[in-house]
């Protein structure tokens, strides 16, 4: 299955099992497991997925590791983490991404830095942060990445 390009299993919340599995699908572009609450396992587990545009983790609870994993997925156009709150680390580790159009880190309450580290995000066309406690800085710092986007 490794030139399997595309893998769809939102909202199947009978599934369950370990991201380590979906890490030798090397070929995937397309990752989404949104609503996915049994998932568990290491965020790390994903860093050799290079090929990713789509990354939807959205409301998969059980997830862990540190954001510092996806600063390889340089491909990535969407990344959603929203509900992932066991997932940590600085947002430092997505500032290299610049190719995000859609950011959504909704209630990931261990991720923390500086609003500033997005602001080479200039492709960046919607920005959720809502509910991440531990994130700071002025909104001017990102405005003028987000000239026509949204930041919620």
């Amino acid at each position: 299955l490794t030139g399997l390009q595309e893998l769809n299993l939102i909202d199947c919340s009978a599934v369950q099992g370990n991201l380590s599995s979906l890490g030798q699908l090397t070929g995937l572009r397309m990752l989404e497991l949104w609503g996915c609450s049994k998932i568990e396992g290491d965020v790390n587990a994903l860093s050799g997925l290079t090929k990713l545009t789509n990354l939807d983790l959205c409301g998969c609870e059980k997830l862990e590791g540190n954001m510092d994993a996806l600063r390889q997925l340089t491909k990535l156009e969407k990344l959603y983490l929203g509900n992932c709150s066991q997932v940590e680390g600085d947002i430092i580790a997505l500032g290299g991404l610049t190719k995000l159009t859609h950011l959504d880190l909704r209630r990931c309450s261990q991720v923390q830095g500086n609003l500033s580290a997005l602001s080479q995000l200039t492709a960046l066309k919607e920005l959720r942060l809502n509910g991440c406690t531990q994130v700071e800085g002025e909104t001017r710092r990102i405005s003028g990445v987000l000239p026509q986007g949204n930041i919620l």
